[in-house]
């Protein structure tokens, strides 16, 4: 007979699902039990299907809270700790993974970078910028290469 493929596997990873229930939060432990194959190279939004094992707390005397089938749900992941990474405001990018930078000359450039993560607020990014880069965090959507700007220190 051939060895079961679940040998040696490491065990799925948890997801706390947050679900609204008469404008109250509904918090549950799910577990990933697969992701789709293709990232979307606009949001970098990998979608993943989790399971919740009695989701109508029917099967167990406890008091979890339920959570609806076809429930709108929030869910978060732990992941690991990101190293030697840079975390830049979303509304700073352009595009997927272009970042405006001020040059020598007050002049503005893009870069391509290499995002490594995106959480709606923020991108990390790994590659593409250096320590001491200045960059543009004025909405780059509107910027050309070559646009004179001029900048303030932040204050904060």
């Amino acid at each position: 007979s051939l060895p079961s493929t679940k040998e040696n596997q490491p065990e799925p990873p948890t997801v706390k699902l947050i679900a609204q229930d008469g404008g109250l939060p509904v918090e549950r432990i799910a577990r990933v039990v697969r992701t789709e194959n293709v990232i979307d190279r606009e949001s970098r939004v990998l979608f993943a299907i989790a399971r919740l094992d009695d989701p109508y707390a029917r099967l167990s005397e406890s008091d979890k809270e339920t959570i609806r089938i076809g429930s709108f749900v929030t869910a978060e992941l732990e992941s690991s700790k990101l190293k030697n990474v840079f975390k830049i405001p979303s509304s700073a990018v352009k595009g997927v993974d272009k970042i405006a930078i001020v040059d020598d000359e007050n002049k503005i450039t893009f870069r391509e970078t290499e995002v490594v993560l995106a959480d709606g607020a923020y991108v990390y990014v790994r590659r593409g910028i250096e320590e001491g880069d200045l960059i543009c965090l004025t909405s780059p959507q509107s910027l050309y290469t070559g646009t004179l700007v001029t900048w303030s220190q932040d204050q904060e």
